[in-house]
């Protein structure tokens, strides 16, 4: 539980409701993609995923969700041999509190007939004992030209 005494929640948001949701995680977007995306999004590129259904928004907050606490972008990514719910964007705070929610997201992705969940970030999540069962298969190191 947080300190609020309500445990907090991870929710998928309908495609339908973006519009609506939108406003209220449009800053959480842009400082996640400020600072781990290096331009691959814009925050237009996500709000135009989520309308179109090719991104889910995941929010997370206490039970009643009057206020996003973090959120959780991911994708179906459809490789020749396997489908994967890729986790593309993180944002938020108290981790430690809903990390243990990510069953949900999985649970989904089973539910749609992927085959694993994947990830890209910044490399302190390697270190996050809740994702003890993920395996760290490569690192994404860049290079701007």
């Amino acid at each position: 539980m947080d300190g609020g005494g309500l445990w907090l929640v991870i929710i998928p948001v309908q495609s339908s409701d973006i519009p609506v949701i939108w406003p209220k995680v449009e800053g959480l977007v842009k400082h996640a993609l400020n600072v781990t995306a290096n331009g691959r999004f814009l925050p237009e590129d996500i709000l135009n995923g989520l309308r179109a259904a090719r991104m889910q928004l995941w929010l997370v907050g206490k039970e009643g969700l009057k206020h996003a606490e973090a959120l959780v972008i991911t994708e179906i990514t459809r490789y020749p041999q396997k489908r994967y719910c890729t986790v593309t964007l993180v944002a938020g705070a108290q981790r430690e509190h809903w990390i243990d929610h990510l069953d949900t997201i999985e649970a989904w992705a089973m539910e749609n007939n992927c085959d694993g969940m994947e990830a890209i970030g910044r490399r302190g999540w390697t270190k996050e004992p809740k994702l003890k069962d993920w395996k760290w298969r490569a690192v994404v190191m860049e290079k701007d030209l």
